[in-house]
């Protein structure tokens, strides 16, 4: 299995259980935004059975990724784990759509859940299994929700200071407002 970023690996692991290996695309550290794949790390990505992207028009370099491995790889499956979440402008440059999409746990919880929908699309004997898992990592992310409102009870339309502009989905559906420095 393959994933652009690191919240994603988590996700995929957690759901596919044992029987997955996760490739991150881009490495610990590695900025998104600008970070290019060689040429020997698509062709590893090639070998995935499933690609869990963000999904279409997030991240340019993750556009181009996917093209390439289809290119390499037509049977691969390509799961947009964004699908169904109500996307936010503010893209780089102030151009297409916020990436942090996995910043709220409300997106999470349907990022899991589409990531669940690929691994049964891609192994329907493990479906069991497969619903075990996403449905526990569901309940965490309700108890990390609920927790989260809890905690700002009170505080709708209260303003956070932020460095980059990326938790934009997580004040949406929090009621709070980011200012970001960047």
């Amino acid at each position: 299995v393959a994933v652009t970023l690191l919240p994603q690996a988590e996700m995929a692991r957690s759901v596919g259980g044992e029987q997955v290996c996760v490739t991150v695309v881009v490495p610990p550290g590695s900025d998104p935004h600008t970070y290019e794949p060689s040429a020997s790390q698509l062709v590893a990505l090639s070998q995935a059975r499933i690609y869990f992207r963000l999904g279409p028009g997030l991240l340019p370099l993750e556009d181009g990724v996917v093209d390439r491995l289809q290119a390499m790889n037509p049977g691969i499956l390509v799961v947009d784990t964004s699908a169904g979440i109500e996307r936010l402008s503010g893209g780089e440059g102030g151009q297409g759509y916020d990436p942090h999409v996995w910043l709220s746990p409300v997106n999470a919880r349907i990022m899991v859940e589409n990531i669940g929908k690929g691994y049964i699309q891609a192994d329907p004997g493990g479906e069991a299994g497969y619903t075990a898992r996403r449905d526990a990592y569901v309940r965490e992310i309700n108890r990390t929700d609920e927790s989260i409102r809890a905690v700002l009870s009170g505080k709708a339309g209260e303003k956070f200071l932020v460095v980059h502009p990326a938790w934009g989905y997580f004040a949406r559906d929090y009621g709070l407002e980011q200012v970001a420095i960047e």
